[in-house]
Parts: C-alpha cells; structure tokens; sequence
C-alpha cells in the first residue's frame, strides 16, 4: 500500500505524506481520505487474515491478532518445520480448544473441519485456522509418534524398504536368530518394521479379538476385533509393498466396514464360499476402497441403519474384485448403489457365482466419471426372487461410467424397476445381449449421450 494521497496532505517528516487535521475557524482545510486509501488499507489488513486461512467474519474484531498469532506458529505456510499436535484421528473439532492447539483433520472429520482432510487445524483464539501443508511436512503426538505428510496424507514416520525411518527393517527370523548388526531378542519384534519372511501374509480378524492383538492366529487371544486394525498393522508395521496379505475372518459373525486407503500391496478379505451369510460386514458407511486392490471373498455386505453411502465403493485408481459376495441391506433405501465404481476405480466381477443382489438400492451396479464395472469370462450374479426395488435400475452407467458385462450370466431371479439406464456417455456393454439382457420388470433408458449395445 501507499502513504495517504488525498488532497491536503503535509510532510510529516522525511517526504513521508500524512494527514493534517480540519480546523475551520483558522481556514485549514484537512487531509482528503480517498477511496484508493481506505481499500488499500481494507486490503493490506485482509490479505493477512486469508493468508493465514481465516476467513474474513464482521463479528469478530480479533482476526487480525489471530492472524498474527498463526503466523508465528512452525506450522504456517507449510514451513517444514516439525511441530507438535494433539491427535491425528480425532474428527471433530474440540471444544475449550487453548490458542496454539493444533490438530491434523483425518477423512470424514465434522463441524468446521468437514471437507478438510489432511490439513493443519490450529486454534487461534477465535476460529480453526486449516493451513494446507507441503509433503515433508511433519508433527509429533504427545505419545512420541511421529507423522510425515507424504503424497498428500500424513502416515506413521516408520522405515521400509525403500525408506529410512526411526527403526532398521528386519525378517522375522533375524530378530529371532538376533543376527546381524543391533542385534535384539525376540520378544522385541514389536520394534520393528517387518519384512516379511513370505511374499503373502495372513492375518485373523474375530468379532471376539483385539485390536492391540497381532492377528498371528485364528483365535480370541491372537486375532484382531476390526478390519481396519488389520489393515493398520500391514501399513505401519511391515515392510508389504509388492506382497499379499490375507485377511481371514476367522469365525462367523458381524464386522464392522471400513475405509481401505493406499495400500501397496494387495488384499484378500476372506470369509467362507459356502457360508458367505454368515460372515456379514456392516456399518453407516459402507465398504470404501481407494488407491489399493482388494478381493472381497466369501462374505456379506450389509447396508446399516442410515447408511450414507454405497454398499461398496471404490475409487481413485481402487480395484476390487468381487469372488462370492451377498450384496444386502437392513433397511431398504433408494439413494445408494450397491456397487459403485467412480473416478478411475475398477470393479471386476469374478469368473464363477461373484455376486448375489438381495436388497433395495438406487442400482445394483452404479458406474461413474471414469469408473469401470467388468464381468470376467463366466461371471454368474443373482438378482434374489424376493425382487428387490431399483429406484433408477439394475445397471447404471453416467457420466463417461463404463459397465462391460457381456460375458456375466444373470441368473432367473427377480428385480423392480428399469433394466439398465445410461446417460450422460455413460455406456452399458452386452456385446449384443438385447434389450432384456439384464434384470427388471420395466424397459431400459438411454438418454444425452448415454449408450447401451
């Protein structure tokens, strides 16, 4: 910004323009204040405030000094610069926050943080200021943890192969043998990253483990309670990209669904062909899989009570690939799919029965903005008898969605609504099956753009 311009200014010392005050019995004219002026000093104040990602509020006449604040901290403008924080997972915003806490937003945080995963949250006095760090950016939990933002997510700072950390990697069998350099005993395996001794991992999950347990057996003492533990372990814990791991249910029983996010090996979760009933995965927001590649086998997926998402989605370069899966739901409902593919994610329906439909849902198969949905070479899925209801139909294909299912075999069974619907260059791929190729009680729709061969 500039000294005041406005007519009438004096030198107030050094050629610097300042302002000189009316005095209308003497005859002197006071300083013009323009318009220029007071925007520049509107502006100057304001690009402070947003710099510091506040956003700019007539209720509040401290953002200026939170501003400042903020911009003392080590954590501004990505500085990488270590700093500490209070949680990594807590999703909402806390309240009787002290000026300075600070926070990183995990996926599917709440409140003022909603929308925000990944970023510096730190309160300073009046508002959560989100400060978008640099990869390389890192912070300590009070705990001793320590996390590093690489690829846009901050994970534990562990080493692996291909990446120094706080510990040396080591297989199972040095630490055991206590060989090489640092030799350690047995039971201090807990301090290592691992690799492992076999390319595949198997790793038990019960309803009735733990999620401090190590997975190592299928039984309540070994086991882990949750999926997501499992997964956590195989993140954090082992040296796993290129390897397979395993994940076995180990009893019948209710999971609870989760969040599958870049993992770079791949994944089984595995109940039993047989008994795929009784192995159930449940939860508000269904089964998500993003940047990994996973086979769900032998199992059930279950909408729960208020379910706010598709039964199973995958996304950002996602691949599942569905061997012997019930798609199912407590409660009927029309807003969501049970298999939706999106933004580059992969769902392949497997050779053999891949897929049971027995629920209510917005599709069976829902494919969008770049997903895909393709059925391998004698791919069998079953609409149930019970007929459950499409609200827009069985096959859903928008939005440059691509659904190839000419070598699925859809067994006799039922279906309420449109057989397929396309639009918006979605396109539906039977390779010449017909019109009536796909399940449902009333005929199909191509619309702006859609396809449907």
């Amino acid at each position: 910004m500039d000294r005041v311009n406005g007519q009438d200014y004096v030198d107030i010392g050094g050629g610097r323009r300042g302002f000189r005050s009316q005095n209308k019995l003497a005859g002197v004219a006071g300083t013009e204040v323009t318009d220029t002026f007071l925007n520049n000093i509107q502006e100057e104040i304001l690009k402070v405030i947003e710099a510091a990602g506040i956003v700019p509020s007539a209720a509040d006449m401290t953002q200026l000094w939170q501003a400042l604040n903020l911009m003392v901290l080590p954590g501004f403008a990505g500085r990488l610069a270590w700093m500490p924080v209070l949680s990594v997972t807590t999703t909402d915003p806390p309240g009787g926050a002290a000026i300075g806490d600070a926070y990183i937003v995990p996926d599917a945080a709440g409140g003022d943080w909603a929308g925000q995963a990944q970023k510096l949250a730190i309160w300073v006095g009046g508002s959560w200021a989100l400060v978008a760090t640099k990869d390389g950016h890192g912070v300590g939990l009070p705990d001793g943890r320590l996390f590093v933002r690489i690829g846009g997510i901050y994970v534990e700072y562990l080493a692996t192969d291909v990446r120094a950390g706080l510990v040396k990697t080591a297989t199972t069998q040095e630490v055991k043998d206590a060989t090489g350099t640092g030799a350690v005993r047995a039971q201090d395996l807990v301090s290592y990253i691992l690799r492992p001794d076999e390319d595949e991992i198997t790793l038990y999950i019960r309803p009735d483990g733990d999620d401090i347990n190590d997975g190592s057996a299928n039984d309540a003492g070994h086991a882990f309670k949750t999926i997501a533990a499992a997964i956590d372990r195989i993140q954090n814990r082992y040296a796993f990209a290129g390897r397979k791991a395993i994940l076995k249910l180990g009893t019948p029983g209710t999971y609870d669904t989760c969040i599958i996010r870049s993992v770079a090996g791949s994944l089984e979760i595995v109940g039993d062909k047989d008994n795929r009933a009784d192995y159930v995965l449940t939860g508000a927001r269904g089964m998500t899989i993003s940047s990994a590649a996973v086979t769900l086998s032998g199992l059930t997926l279950t909408y729960g009570n208020g379910a706010i998402q598709h039964n199973l989605q995958v996304g950002n370069s996602g691949v599942a690939t569905i061997d012997g899966v019930i798609f199912n739901c407590a409660v009927s409902q029309s807003t969501w799919s049970h298999i939706f593919s999106t933004d580059g994610g992969s769902v392949i329906l497997q050779s053999g029965f891949s897929a049971t439909i027995g629920g209510d849902a917005y599709a069976a198969l829902y494919a969008a903005t770049g997903g895909t949905i393709a059925a391998s070479t004698a791919a069998e899925m079953l609409i149930t008898p019970n007929n459950p209801t499409f609200s827009d139909a069985t096959v859903v294909a928008r939005s440059g969605g691509v659904v190839e299912i000419a070598a699925l075999t859809f067994h006799p069974g039922g279906g309420i609504g449109r057989r397929y619907h396309a639009a918006l260059n979605g396109v539906i791929n039977t390779n010449g099956g017909g019109a009536n190729f796909i399940p449902g009680n009333s005929a199909g729709l191509t619309e702006t753009g859609g396809q449907y061969a």
